[in-house]
């Protein structure tokens, strides 16, 4: 059976549901993106690129995601808004459990964000990128900032869980 209908569904779904202001070709980018990261098991451009379901060669694949990933059009913060509105719409009147995590890569880069658990999987709901030795902000204000970008995706009917990482589990936080 050919991939060709299901990523076909999986960039209208992309395309309508989860970014419906997204400009056509960078929703397309982005389904395509997250499709071949899922198929690759892999977050690198290098190494997702050969599972892109198109006719062109890797490299090509290579550069359209790092292109996609650095236009100044697609802000990150609007699009993990987008997509944080589309999957929390659907837990209206339910418990929602929110994941607080930093994650490392090797001591170049640091990953703050919040999650929502869903059939034991991490679904990512807002992020943030750093170095580890040049915050944007304090730690505790990135938390904030993430935590209210989120709130405001929430139905308001849903009661909310917070875990957070022990190394992110502050008596600030709790109050």
């Amino acid at each position: 059976m050919s991939a060709a209908p299901i990523v076909a569904q999986w960039r209208s779904t992309v395309s309508q549901q989860l970014f419906p202001g997204l400009h056509a070709h960078q929703a397309k980018a982005l389904a395509d993106f997250s499709y071949a990261m899922a198929r690759a098991g892999h977050c690198q451009a290098a190494r997702r690129a050969a599972w892109v379901p198109t006719e062109a060669a890797a490299a090509s694949s290579q550069r359209r995601f790092e292109r996609l990933l650095s236009n100044p059009r697609l802000p990150p913060r609007r699009a993990q808004r987008q997509l944080a509105q589309s999957v929390l719409e659907h837990w209206d009147g339910q418990t929602v459990l929110l994941l607080l995590d930093e994650t490392p890569k090797a001591n170049d880069l640091r990953v703050l964000s919040v999650r929502v658990g869903y059939h034991h999987r991490a679904l990512p709901l807002a992020a943030l990128c750093y170095r580890p030795h040049r915050l944007p902000r304090p730690l505790p204000q990135l938390v904030h900032s993430l935590l209210r970008q989120v709130r405001g995706c929430l139905p308001a009917t849903a009661a909310v869980v917070l875990l957070a990482d022990r190394g992110l589990a502050w008596p600030l936080l709790v109050d």
